[in-house]
C-alpha cells in the first residue's frame, strides 16, 4: 500500500524518468490486481444471490420474510 501511495504523486513530480516509469508500473500492477479482486467478488455475490433465490424457492416462507428476520431465526438455531 505504502508503494501505491508514493506512485500517486511520483507522475506529477519533478522525478527523474526511471522513477516516474517504476511508479507507472506499480500504478498499472495495483490496476491489474484491483480488477481481479473485482471480477471475484463479482462472482461472489453471483452466486450468493443465485443460492439465496433457490433457497427461497425451495421454502416460500423464507421469500417472505425480510433479511435481517430470517438471520436472526438462524442466530437462535
Amino acid at each position: 500500500m505504502r508503494r501505491l501511495l508514493d506512485s500517486f504523486g511520483t507522475p506529477a513530480s519533478d522525478r527523474p524518468a526511471e522513477d516516474k516509469a517504476a511508479a507507472h508500473a506499480v500504478l498499472t500492477e495495483c490496476h491489474a490486481r484491483v480488477e481481479e479482486s473485482n471480477c471475484t467478488l463479482r462472482k461472489q455475490v453471483a452466486y450468493a444471490e443465485e443460492l439465496t433465490a433457490l433457497l427461497a424457492g425451495r421454502a416460500p416462507a423464507i421469500a417472505a420474510r425480510r433479511p435481517d428476520e430470517v438471520r436472526a431465526d438462524a442466530s437462535r438455531a
